[in-house]
């Protein structure tokens, strides 16, 4: 059904990779068209659903399944969509499929730590401040390992200088304010 008897070590040896070096990025550890499909749509569900616990916390249940479904559609389209601009103003064209790439890899791995998240929070919703706080953590560990393959990509591949400002602002630096603007909120933390 899966494709591979090596999908989940094909998953996370993907992520976890930070320099590609080969032309063919992503291609070793290859995983197959309809396991990316399920993988991506286990994604986008435990991602709302993890979302959805957060908001609950907050907002009644109608507010929390909108919001939660609003951040996660959101959240997908501009990690589409931002890179692809950013290719389309610099003429930099060769450097979306790689970034696909790494978005997808990016999901992929997400969407199963989001999985367990979510499973452990539904059965302790006692601890949903310790939980809120593990979301958080991931969300920006995801984010963060992502720039950082991003900025490897962008130096093995000799992208150039005004692509890669656009995509750090676009893809990058801007999901991280708004996740630490979130954090600081929540926290309570003040600077």
């Amino acid at each position: 059904m899966w494709g591979s008897e090596n999908l989940f070590r094909n998953v996370f040896r993907n992520f976890l990779k930070i320099e590609q070096r080969d032309k063919e990025f992503g291609e070793t550890g290859r995983i197959s068209a309809r396991s990316s499909t399920l993988l991506f749509f286990n994604f986008f569900i435990a991602f709302t659903l993890c979302s959805y616990l957060y908001f609950s916390s907050r907002f009644n249940i109608n507010s929390s399944l909108l919001l939660a479904l609003v951040t996660s559609i959101i959240f997908t389209f501009l990690q589409q969509l931002g890179f692809r601009i950013a290719s389309l103003i610099s003429g930099e064209l060769n450097a979306i499929w790689p970034i696909v790439q790494l978005t997808r890899q990016t999901w992929q791995f997400g969407g199963i730590i989001f999985l367990m998240l979510a499973i452990i929070w539904v059965l302790n919703k006692k601890q949903a401040p310790v939980f809120i706080t593990i979301y958080f953590v991931i969300v920006g560990v995801l984010l963060l390992f992502r720039l950082i393959k991003g900025i490897s990509f962008s130096v093995n591949f000799k992208i150039t200088w005004y692509y890669f400002i656009l995509y750090l602002c676009t893809l990058e630096i801007l999901p991280l304010a708004v996740l630490m603007k979130l954090v600081v909120d929540y926290s309570g933390v003040k600077f």
